[in-house]
């Protein structure tokens, strides 16, 4: 894809939003309805939306960069979107405790490591942590089906298993979200 100019039809700001209203919006009822979750996920989606256009604005004139910060914003966002729903429904446990310590490393780590984790993923068989990728990556893809299959009781005990997969996917996302922060000229260094 060569660096060319992103008209606004082609943009993606309206669309993207669109796409983080719905699972905000399918996240803020799991467990259980909760009006507060959906508020705050529909003002991500919000800020989001103005993000775009001032982005969009900022590198119209470049389209891997625009596309990669947007999508960067976008998987940050469904991060946020999939963890929440785990962590409300183990408020006032050490499970919730130990799951923001988990969420904000993950927030944290992959930022200082980012050159790592690009690597990883542009290389995956030369480098540990692109192991660790596809590991993550199948651990998530095996474990869908039991999830899905626990759904169909709708108990909120048993969304428990439905929630923590929210949780991995959530952690995946924000582990690959800072690799978009990479400048397409060093990604192509990498290769």
């Amino acid at each position: 894809m060569d660096n060319k100019h992103v008209p606004f039809k082609q943009s993606r700001i309206f669309v993207t939003p669109i796409l983080l209203f719905i699972t905000g919006t399918i996240t803020a009822f799991l467990p259980d309805v909760n009006w507060w979750f959906l508020a705050i996920n529909l003002s991500l989606c919000v800020a989001s939306g103005v993000a775009y256009y001032f982005l969009w604005r900022r590198f119209n004139k470049q389209s891997k960069r625009y596309f990669s910060l947007m999508s960067y914003i976008m998987l940050v966002v469904m991060g946020i979107h999939t963890a929440l729903p785990f962590l409300r429904a183990v408020y006032g446990t050490v499970a919730f405790v130990l799951g923001i310590i988990i969420v904000l490393l993950m927030v944290v780590l992959p930022h200082v490591h980012l050159e790592k984790i690009a690597y990883g993923m542009i290389n995956p068989s030369k480098s540990k942590v692109g192991k660790l990728f596809f590991l993550f990556c199948f651990v998530i893809f095996l474990l869908a089906p039991f999830v899905f299959f626990s759904i169909r009781t709708l108990s909120e005990k048993a969304m428990v298993p439905v929630l923590a997969f929210m949780l991995m996917v959530g952690l995946f996302f924000l582990l690959i979200a800072p690799v978009m922060l990479v400048k397409p000229d060093r990604i192509d260094e990498m290769k």
